[in-house]
């Protein structure tokens, strides 16, 4: 299946998405509908390996996918983003723990939630680890399987350095405890995990340390283009994604307003001269940014192609880029909605929520501008790279 055939199903997705948002806001979590839809629509078969029965599609094409379901729900596009990005992750694991997920044995959905920060408590054990401790911040972790949760493993005989790891854990080994009482994002059901000392055997453990260098396990086999894109970034693009279309819908639904003050007014008429600059400065950002997210891509695409790999100049550019596009795109939804004025308030309003959408995606620690600005302008004046998640 083509990239434009998926692209042909999320835009006849979108209607249906749209009138779900708000029920979908006030249960907290998306529809079960929802991500049966996803499903069918092979969504979540677009990064995954070959081998396994995916698609292994560039990156680039499942992004696209975000963005326009990000044009009809804010809440959809960010789990439909996360979710699909930790397919794409656990493809760098050994091939045994993709087998364990997409074999279908026992019974367990497919989908995989995480918690990046590494919260929780591991050590090392005969066979694999141990982990035990509250990992927050899941989205999708009511529809999931699995989870991805990260911590930290002491090394040595002092235990003073430590390694940190994803571990690859059943939903028979947590819980979920109901969390997410939030002002935007509030549809995502990004709940906290509670893992009782549980036992993660060693193909069940992937180094962090080892994905930031580009090192792929001697045990997975996944080795094509798309599983050679920095993990970092792959998660930065995935996140800027939906934060594409929300601006998107919002620049939409300023010009439906626009016009309808129009009304029948005289074409040859002054209009709204404030209204019309509006549109235009933020079509045009909207156009910069959508170009620049996928000319990076292509960038990364062409550089891990080539036999020198992605410099961490090139990685440190497309870090800070994707902080800077998830910047534009909520200036923009605010500058809209402060000039919708007082009608934008009201709760079934869809730019408020926009509004509330964009800046809750936007306080995730992966769009700091400024850590990942400083980061590349330091290398830009002969300093070195100070960035571990690029």
């Amino acid at each position: 299946m083509t990239p434009d055939a998926f692209l042909a199903r999320a835009v006849a997705l979108g209607p249906i998405l749209r009138e779900r948002a708000l029920a979908c806001e006030q249960a907290r979590r998306l529809p079960a509908e929802t991500i049966t839809d996803f499903t069918e629509a092979g969504f979540f078969e677009m990064l995954k390996p070959l081998r396994s029965g995916g698609a292994e599609l560039d990156p680039l094409a499942f992004m696209r996918i975000c963005t326009e379901t990000g044009r009809h729900c804010g809440s959809s596009a960010w789990v439909l983003a996360i979710l699909g990005i930790h397919t794409w992750r656990l493809a760098l694991f050994p091939d045994q723990a993709g087998d364990d997920v997409w074999s279908g044995d026992g019974g367990l959905s497919p989908l995989i939630a995480a918690s990046t920060p590494p919260s929780g408590k591991a050590a090392r054990v005969a066979g694999g680890f141990r982990i035990s401790g509250r990992w927050p911040f899941a989205s999708g972790v009511d529809h999931c399987g699995w989870a991805l949760l990260a911590a930290r493993v002491p090394v040595g005989t002092a235990g003073r350095t430590t390694l940190q790891y994803l571990f690859l854990v059943p939903r028979s080994d947590f819980r979920i405890e109901d969390t997410w009482h939030v002002s935007g994002l509030k549809g995502t059901g990004t709940n906290t995990i509670v893992v009782e000392d549980a036992f993660v055997p060693d193909h069940r453990a992937s180094s962090e340390a080892d994905t930031a260098r580009l090192r792929r396990d001697p045990a997975c086999s996944n080795s094509g283009t798309t599983y050679r894109y920095p993990w970092g970034l792959m998660l930065a693009y995935a996140i800027a994604a939906p934060a594409i279309g929300m601006a998107r819908a919002a620049l939409d639904h300023y010009i439906d307003f626009v016009r309808a003050r129009l009304g029948d007014a005289d074409p040859d008429g002054p209009g709204n001269p404030h209204a019309h600059i509006r549109i235009a400065r933020s079509r045009t950002t909207l156009d910069v940014v959508e170009a620049r997210f996928a000319g990076n891509l292509e960038a990364l695409r062409l550089a891990i192609e080539a036999p020198e790999g992605p410099s961490i100049d090139l990685r440190a550019r497309c870090r800070w880029e994707a902080s800077w596009m998830v910047a534009c795109c909520a200036d923009e939804i605010r500058a809209i909605f402060e000039a919708m004025g007082a009608g934008a308030i009201f709760e079934q309003h869809p730019v408020q929520r926009l509004f509330r959408d964009i800046h809750a995606l936007k306080a995730h620690r992966i769009n700091d501008t400024e850590s990942t600005g400083e980061n590349f302008g330091r290398l830009q004046v002969g300093l070195a790279n100070r960035e571990f998640f690029l």
